[in-house]
């Protein structure tokens, strides 16, 4: 294989890789904590994307806004009736860790209990793929329309952190909640409009990961962790390095996948995280 089809699609891996890592970075900004219910929203946008666009036969547009839709919805209530009381009552942070792993547990569960765990694809298999050739580099139709919706999500999201009064109040939550209150940042609705921001994200990678690679039950804790390692060694919160390490670790994936074989595939991603926390530590021990 070409060494530009391999960064090619290191990129587009990446471009998974960035939005779980964008959309976890933003919650982790307002949190605080790692919220491994991330997974099960993943989970919630691939499959009800399944549920309306290839199960009810809607249409495509309408069944990406609601299954979207619907996964931030879930997310904002998670947010709102779990995480915030939890918070309220003092809940440490691995209280509130070992709680978004119960969460996780059981959306996985009914999951599983209703669409069962057999491997499903929300792309038509009676349907050839689409395959579109620029320079002898191939894409797909859904690789294609990943890319640009992630290019769109980012400038969308850096625009928001940048330059709206929402993406300063989520950097002082992050800098420090009790003083953000102390300025007259209503924090709770700040935290609750991350979730759903966070949520929408979350459930878009998942239906793009089920139309490029395909559904289960017990998918997304492995891409989920691979955005959390993207997270770790771009910064955690910082968003921009966060999605540029995506890109990066796609890339690397890639690589080592062609040089070596699929079997390192997962393990080439945590041992430059592991690599690199080593280096920070050593620079951070001068």
């Amino acid at each position: 294989m070409p060494i530009f089809q391999i960064t090619l699609n290191g990129i587009l891996t990446g471009c998974i890789y960035c939005l779980i890592a964008v959309s976890f970075g933003l919650s982790y900004k307002t949190v605080k904590f790692y919220n491994l219910a991330h997974v099960s929203l993943i989970l919630i946008g691939g499959y009800t994307m399944l549920l309306f666009y290839k199960i009810w036969s809607l249409p495509f547009i309408p069944s990406l806004i609601i299954s979207i839709l619907l996964t931030a919805v879930i997310a904002y209530l998670i947010q709102k009736y779990i995480y915030t009381p939890l918070r309220n009552r003092g809940a440490t942070d691995m209280a509130m860790l070992i709680a978004s792993l119960g969460i996780n547990a059981i959306i996985s569960g009914l999951i599983a209990i209703i669409f069962s765990n057999q491997f499903q694809s929300i792309a038509n298999a009676n349907l050839p793929t689409i395959i579109y050739t620029f320079f002898n580099l191939s894409i797909t139709k859904i690789q294609l329309f990943n890319f640009i919706t992630t290019t769109f999500v980012l400038i969308f999201v850096f625009s928001i952190n940048k330059y709206s009064n929402l993406g300063r109040a989520i950097s002082a939550i992050g800098d420090n909640e009790e003083t953000a209150k102390i300025f007259g940042i209503d924090t709770k609705k700040i935290i609750g409009r991350t979730a759903f921001l966070s949520g929408a994200i979350a459930g878009l990678s998942g239906i793009i990961i089920g139309f490029d690679t395909g559904l289960k039950p017990t998918f997304g804790t492995m891409i989920v962790y691979k955005g959390i390692a993207a997270n770790i060694i771009g910064g955690i919160g910082n968003l921009p390095l966060s999605a540029l390490t995506s890109i990066i670790l796609g890339i690397t994936e890639n690589f080592g996948t062609y040089i070596l074989n699929s079997q390192w595939r997962d393990l080439i991603v945590f041992l430059l995280m592991i690599i690199f926390m080593y280096c920070r530590s050593l620079k951070n021990a001068r």
